[in-house]
């Protein structure tokens, strides 16, 4: 069932239970549901912080319930947090029905695939470029080319299936955006019929990437780092890592920069704030080989920190960028590189830390620009331990890169980040592909018919044949082109349907490589055997 005929299907409902039940009061506001597989707590890592805040500022205007598999349910911040469950869909599902808009991500619609036919406007967030980030994760964990095809298969066949059911689509920059509009003209998604209703890419994928609290941050009372950490003393100059040890950056680099500037200076220390990841995913071999990088030069405890815990609580990870005097952030040179929209650089911004990274990507480009910090080549050590060192010397450089920060801080608050989806939901757009098409050929005709049975009627029997005959011609021509648009769709959905078949055998090849896969799968095929 295509989008736009879920959508008539569902606005009839709603209009046939308002009339069987006259006395009903509609809702005075919207109700977005949005879902997310990220944690949702006290410590949060990239995919939870956005969904939260996204939650969080839409409240403001809408009713919302934010769903994550890990919540109690409790009312916070003016919105509903419940738990959603994969094996236990039919609560959410029936939430999903009643909102007006169902926000997803990532996996979410592959692990509830009945919200493609259960949500009235689906809209779809791709600001995390998966499809490019697997291919580094695995290459990284030494998985065979074989099994890598199979699995960037599997992310490519989710990927499309968002594309194909999504009504509005979200994204970090224009890079992601172009990436995006590529995929839906080759999908069918664009076309002649549907670009009639499209005036420019914002009317189909809206630019909302991450962003910061309003409110400029204040340390909240005493030292977090400086002459609490061991290996750390109170006046030793922080160079900070704030976020997680993922495998398409490249830490490597910057320790290796350390053990240059440790032989000039004993006071810079290189901290990562987090060597694990706050929710359950796959491990990072890239943490193990930092760790082993910085015991093999001989700076771990000494030049180069660790925090070995989980990542710092999200109330207070604020105080810990606000007492770095640099912030780092280092990538490879890959596809995820160029594509991707790097977080953590924005808690850098939010404390108007002085920033260093790597180029290639959208904020390297834009510290660069902006001169809030430097743009350093990839994978060149003596690079970065000159702009450590250059920085750590000059009190004046640093507060000229805070000052600029600051000029620029306003244009990434949470509020300008939503307004976009704001937008939509306040407005949805009328409905642009095919769907909708029928739907305004089949009130034209209705008018048509009314016009002829009434202020016709009185013309000879020769001049209603011919408009009658006429108006068959016009109707059936715009029907033919319709159904010609509506053909060539259903061709690509059947395309993909046909090797979803190939990609989900491939998967339960991939699962039965797991050691005791095949014991649990026939616990699986018992237990279903029994239902």
């Amino acid at each position: 069932m295509s989008t736009n005929a879920r959508v008539e299907m569902f606005e009839r409902r709603r209009a046939e239970d308002q009339a069987a039940r006259p006395g009903i009061v509609p809702r005075a506001k919207k109700h977005v549901l949005v879902l997310t597989d990220g944690f949702i707590g006290d410590r949060m890592s990239g995919t939870g912080i956005r969904y939260f805040e996204l939650a969080r500022h839409l409240s403001s205007q809408f009713e919302v319930s934010l769903g994550h598999p890990h919540a109690a349910r409790e009312l916070r911040d003016n919105m509903k947090v419940i738990e959603w469950c994969v094996d236990e869909p039919e609560q959410t599902l029936s939430l999903a029905r009643e909102a007006d808009f169902v926000l997803v991500h990532a996996f979410v619609l592959e692990k509830l695939p009945r919200l493609r036919d259960v949500a009235k406007r689906l809209i779809v967030d791709l600001y995390c470029p998966y499809v490019f980030e697997n291919m580094e994760i695995h290459r990284d964990r030494g998985v065979d080319l074989e099994l890598r095809q199979t699995i960037h298969g599997n992310d490519l066949r989710v990927l499309c299936e968002q594309l194909i059911h999504g009504d509005y689509f979200l994204c970090c920059t224009e890079r992601q955006r172009d990436w995006i509009v590529g995929m839906l003209t080759a999908l069918g998604r664009l076309h002649p019929a549907s670009c009639r209703q499209i005036a420019s890419p914002m009317d189909l994928v809206g630019l909302v990437p991450f962003g910061l609290p309003t409110e400029i941050p204040t340390p909240s009372g005493d030292n977090v780092m400086k002459g609490v950490w061991p290996g750390v003393e109170r006046d030793d100059l922080v160079v900070l890592w704030g976020g997680g040890l993922w495998s398409w950056l490249d830490p490597l680099t910057i320790v290796r920069a350390m053990a240059l500037v440790s032989a000039v200076r004993s006071d810079v220390k290189l901290v990562f704030l987090s060597s694990k990841t706050a929710e359950t995913v796959i491990d990072m071999p890239m943490a193990g080989k930092v760790l082993e990088l910085a015991e093999a030069l001989g700076l771990r405890g000494k030049s180069v920190i660790f925090n070995d815990r989980s990542y710092i609580e999200y109330d207070r990870r604020t105080d810990y960028f606000l007492e770095a005097d640099i912030g780092v952030c280092a990538h490879q040179e890959t596809m995820e590189t160029y594509y991707a929209y790097r977080t953590r650089l924005l808690d850098y911004l939010n404390a108007a830390t002085p920033i260093l990274t790597s180029q290639g990507d959208y904020f390297g480009d834009y510290v660069a620009r902006n001169g809030l910090g430097k743009a350093l080549p990839i994978g060149n050590p003596e690079a970065w331990a000159n702009a450590i060192l250059e920085l750590a010397a000059s009190p004046d450089a640093r507060a000229e890169c805070r000052r600029r920060i600051m000029e620029k801080r306003d244009d990434f608050t949470w509020s300008r980040a939503v307004a976009p989806l704001v937008e939509f939901c306040l407005k949805p757009p009328t409905a642009n592909d095919a769907g909708e098409c029928w739907r305004h050929l089949r009130r034209l005709s209705e008018v048509k018919r009314t016009r002829h049975n009434g202020k016709e009627e009185a013309d000879s029997e020769t001049r209603m044949a011919f408009v009658e005959a006429l108006s068959r011609i016009k109707a059936l021509r715009s029907q033919y082109d319709l159904l010609s648009d509506a053909h060539s769709q259903l061709l690509v959905q059947h395309a993909y349907l046909t090797d979803g078949v190939e990609h989900l055998q491939a998967k339960v090849n991939l699962v039965k490589r797991i050691p005791f896969a095949e014991t649990l799968w026939r616990i699986l095929g018992k237990r279903f055997r029994k239902r």
